[in-house]
């Protein structure tokens, strides 16, 4: 049902009716929050909280649907106010059969008796674990929905097609439900993942292009280590194409061995990723499931990542001169890429910044986006070679007190193709180290400006402290409460909230906010792209208009003046766009509705938030006192902004954790090519070493020698990689 409010059970008999339909299944699941004990004083809801679950179900016939798998305890009775919940979310909070919890419903605490325990399989998964399980009967009484349902289960008849029972149903329900499959359910955890995914594509390209890097200077060094076994290969009648083919065929060998502990690592990397978003949204978000498409992708790309970064030190051993071997002496000829390379480096770059002026805001755009980003640090990648010398010269002079400084600098300019790929891989872990705390803090201070510039609010009353990420998990209050708020010594108004997710005619998801626009004009003070605040707020109080935000109009080309035709309890209603708003309650777009049109076409005045302004005279730390003794017995929180704001960078920075773990991973990998460079260095300059050694240099001096050479780059790969990591910013 498009109501929060569920719908009536006199409903399923017009569902098992029909002839497509073998069987119905109704269930309720309400978010909630659940306390360890019995509460035994008004304070103690702010205590031991867990975000939590109920799922009312009817024990008698959920089994034939769903897998419960119980590991202790019983099953549920058709009466009684038992529990069933997930083992392993029972042994983390030191529950077991027979503990009496709270929790946290719409008619406020009520305590419940754990009588089972269930292994993590079926809809034990969901919310990773954090889910509970009541009898139907039950939690229609405590989740004060009597003789309603939010939800059905639907059975076909075997041989039955699904795409015309769907239509079906439909037309037998009318337009105040919606019928989908099960699959489609998915969607939403897809969208969770929409950002992250946008972010790990373009670290995923990162990191191939790092690991490119190391794979050329490994076979550079190892080509160089075996430079006079090629050179006999190449006199007894070797060709330079054998000496080539020989060399893929060993790159060819490690790209299929580097894929297959990548298929293995990509899946634990996978599986990290899950449990880390499942744990931020509280979210069951599936299995890890690795298709051979995917596998067939993986090992396509290591083995051409592997040939095309062996195939320059290929062709340079393959040209090598066997007497110059012999001899020792092996010149560096500059390649056309070191030479010239800066040409196309330039061009991408300058390519890149011209994407900023494509006009559309899409998919398409987000992936020109992402391709131009790369194609930047592809491009100083290319510009670096002829840089090399110059830089090498400055940090030179900046290390005027080092001695060893002048050799390390010329050093490095002997070989300025390896050079400046090791000092790319570099900076390209800092470009990463800087991208993501740039987004980690703009995430921060753009969701703190919004909150300090827009919402005037100066208490929140809810009964959950989660917000932004978990937007919409809440337990409803009743309106009944407002007039027991605005009885508390120091409230000058206080205004009801409610957030519902909502479809558009085209199927579009939207984020409904309700209020009272009479008094939500005095608490809210959004910045209007369109639209007069005044004006907006004067339609908004005579209904059937709504105030969209700027996200809604970006995804989906809304604008002042059109009607925006929403799904609603009461059937498609059309409302006119009467102002358009910065807001972040949503990435795919809000809606902002008065509060009469919330009860007359979604058919509920359930509170999720109570917005409360304090009279002058009134600290916030007394009035927020005073609320606490007047509603804590209903189990919800009062909070400051400064409480959200708290919440939500704790959110944002778990949400960056698994970032920094790539980026580490990068930076680990760079160091690995710092290593190789260096190594193959001195391999290359084993007669100069010697010969400093003969004349008296010590060996500390020549170690010393190496590590100003490691200072430079590092010092090199800083500079660039700042700048590099402001380029894709700018973008």
């Amino acid at each position: 049902s498009t109501s929060p409010n569920g719908f009536s059970e006199s409903t399923l008999k017009k569902i098992d009716d029909l002839d497509d339909v073998e069987k119905s299944y109704p269930s309720i699941t309400k978010y909630s929050l659940l306390y360890k004990g019995k509460i035994k004083s008004s304070r103690q809801p702010f205590k031991d909280k867990i975000s939590f679950v109920l799922m009312g179900i009817n024990p008698s016939v959920d089994r034939e649907l769903r897998e419960y798998k119980l590991q202790k305890g019983r099953f549920l009775d058709q009466d009684g106010n038992d529990l069933l919940i997930e083992e392993e979310f029972a042994k983390d909070n030191s529950l077991k059969v027979g503990s009496v919890v709270t929790v946290l419903s719409k008619k406020g605490p009520t305590d419940l008796k754990i009588r089972g325990l269930l292994k993590k399989v079926g809809p034990a998964r969901q919310e990773n674990g954090a889910i509970g399980f009541i009898n139907l009967k039950n939690g229609q009484k405590i989740l004060a929905m009597d003789k309603k349902i939010d939800k059905a289960d639907v059975k076909l008849n075997k041989g039955r097609d699904i795409d015309k029972a769907i239509s079906t149903i439909e037309k037998k329900l009318g337009s105040g439900f919606e019928v989908q499959r099960p699959a489609t359910r998915s969607k939403d955890a897809e969208r969770l993942m929409k950002s992250i995914k946008i972010a790990l594509d373009f670290f995923g390209l990162v990191a191939i292009f790092v690991g490119a890097f190391l794979i050329f200077n490994a076979f550079s060094m190892n080509l160089a280590e075996r430079s006079k076994e090629i050179a006999s290969l190449r006199s007894i009648g070797a060709s330079g194409l054998q000496i080539i083919i020989l060399v893929l065929i060993e790159a060819l060998i490690l790209g299929v061995l580097g894929s297959a502990f990548g298929i293995f690592l990509g899946h634990y990397l996978a599986s990290a990723v899950f449990s880390t978003m499942s744990g931020i949204y509280n979210s069951y978000l599936g299995e890890v499931i690795i298709s051979k498409q995917s596998i067939l992708t993986a090992v396509s790309v290591g083995l051409l990542v592997s040939i095309a970064s062996a195939l320059y030190p290929a062709r340079k051993a393959s040209t090598t001169s066997p007497i110059a071997v012999f001899k020792g002496h092996i010149l560096h000829k500059s390649a056309w890429l070191e030479k010239r390379g800066w040409i196309i480096g330039l061009a991408l770059i300058t390519v890149s910044f011209s994407v900023v002026f494509y006009p559309e805001q899409s998919n398409f755009k987000i992936t020109l986006m992402k391709t131009a980003n790369f194609a930047i640090l592809a491009g100083i990648t290319l510009i670096l070679p002829v840089l090399i010398k110059p830089l090498s010269f400055v940090v030179h002079k900046l290390l005027f007190f080092v001695k060893s400084s002048k050799v390390a600098s010329r050093n490095l300019s002997r070989a300025k193709l390896r050079s400046a790929l090791t000092i790319s891989a570099l900076l390209i872990g800092l470009v990463m180290v800087i991208g993501i705390e740039a987004m980690n803090i703009s995430y921060q201070r753009s969701f703190e400006q919004w909150i300090n510039s827009s919402i005037n609010i100066d208490l929140f009353i809810r009964p959950k402290i989660g917000y932004g990420l978990e937007l919409g998990k809440t337990v409803p209050m009743d309106i009944g409460m407002e007039k027991e708020i605005k009885k508390t010594k120091g409230v000058k108004e206080v205004t009801p909230v409610k957030f519902l997710q909502a479809k558009t005619a085209k199927k579009e998801p939207v984020t409904i906010i309700a209020s009272r626009p009479e008094k939500s004009r005095i608490i809210l003070n959004y910045y209007f792209f369109a639209g007069n605040k005044k004006d907006a707020y004067d339609k908004l109080e005579k209904g059937n208009n709504v105030i969209i935000s700027t996200a809604l109009r970006d995804n989906y080309g809304y604008k002042m003046g059109d009607s925006l035709s929403l799904k609603t309890t009461a059937g498609k209603k059309k409302f006119e766009v009467v102002g358009i708003v910065s807001d972040f309650v949503s990435e795919e777009g809000s809606v902002i509705l008065a509060w009469q049109d919330l009860k007359s076409y979604f058919k509920t005045d359930d509170v999720d938030v109570f917005d409360v302004d304090i009279r002058k005279g009134y600290t916030l730390t007394k009035v927020k006192k005073n609320l606490e003794e007047k509603v804590s017995k209903h189990g919800v929180f009062v909070m400051t902004t400064k409480d959200i704001n708290r919440q939500v960078n704790k959110d944002i920075a778990t949400s960056f954790y698994l970032m920094d773990a790539i980026v580490l991973i990068a930076l680990i990998v760079a160091a690995f090519g710092i290593v190789n460079t260096l190594t193959m260095s001195v391999m290359e300059r084993k007669r100069e070493i010697g010969i400093l050694r003969a004349l008296g240099s010590y060996a500390k001096q020549v170690g010393n020698l190496i590590i100003v050479e490691a200072v430079i780059i590092g010092l090199i790969g800083s500079f660039i990689g700042i700048i590099g990591g402001l380029l894709p910013l700018i973008l």
